[in-house]
């Protein structure tokens, strides 16, 4: 593909072509900042049964949502449901930025058009899989954006600053040195609280 605002023909080779470099991933995302319409055909590679593939679409839409969050939205919304499906170790670790990224434009930068899209029902159901990837089997980085997303959710849910307070302070000591930094730096805000 020579011409960087080009839509790619074959989407799913393009996403193939991905490397894990920040450079190839934001040229990538470069492409999507042209052509926002591609974020949708991108989140049905994500949740694809296809893990190779599930993985490049989710590095994408991350790099995607570091600068343009607002593209991702509406299929993120979509695919609420489904994120429980996605059980590959390294496709966590996006998704849960992803997720990261969507609740800071809601709870931290109090984005009118976050708020509107995020029901409650939808809140619960991000609770539930932030909780699910903090406490299952999970490397650091995914453990660390979820507990952020639960900091961030429980600033509408005071109970859930109660529960992840706990929840850190049970686990600290057995957990990876990232695990403990990130811990470090969301504790004193949850005493807080």
């Amino acid at each position: 593909m020579s011409n960087h605002d080009t839509i790619p023909e074959d989407l799913q080779a393009w996403v193939a072509g991905t490397l894990v470099s920040k450079t190839n991933r934001l040229q990538k995302a470069g492409v999507i900042f042209s052509n926002p319409g591609m974020v949708a055909p991108l989140f049905n590679l994500a949740f694809s049964p296809e893990k190779l593939m599930s993985y490049k679409a989710l590095l994408i839409l991350e790099q995607v949502a570091v600068k343009k969050p607002e593209y991702l939205l509406e299929s993120y919304h979509a695919f609420l449901d489904q994120l429980d499906t996605i059980t590959e170790q390294r496709a966590i670790r996006p998704l849960a930025k992803i997720t990261e990224l969507m609740l800071l434009q809601c709870f931290k930068k109090k984005d009118p058009l976050f708020l509107e899209w995020f029901r409650e029902e939808d809140l619960g159901k991000l609770t539930s899989q932030c909780f699910s990837w903090l406490l299952g089997p999970n490397k650091p980085a995914a453990k660390a954006f979820a507990m952020s997303s639960l900091y961030l959710l429980g600033i509408r849910f005071p109970w859930i600053h109660t529960e992840l307070k706990a929840l850190i302070e049970n686990r600290y000591a057995g957990e990876s040195p990232a695990f403990r930094a990130r811990a470090r730096h969301i504790l004193p805000r949850l005493s807080d609280s």
